[in-house]
């Protein structure tokens, strides 16, 4: 399944950012883009929420 992971910045309010990464579970999605990301990417973002979007193909 397909995951859209929405993080927050914790220095720039308003500047949210989306990934998309591919998972069995919204957990696993997050763990997976937590994973891909930058540690100073980290310092900055957090994940505010993960959603199940639709695979276009």
């Amino acid at each position: 399944m397909r995951y859209c992971v929405t993080w927050k910045s914790i220095a720039f309010p308003g500047m949210d950012l989306q990934t998309c990464v591919e998972a069995d579970n919204a957990d696993a999605a997050q763990a997976k883009a937590e994973a891909e990301a930058s540690e100073d990417f980290l310092e900055v973002y957090y994940v505010d929420y993960v959603k199940e979007v639709q695979k276009y193909e």
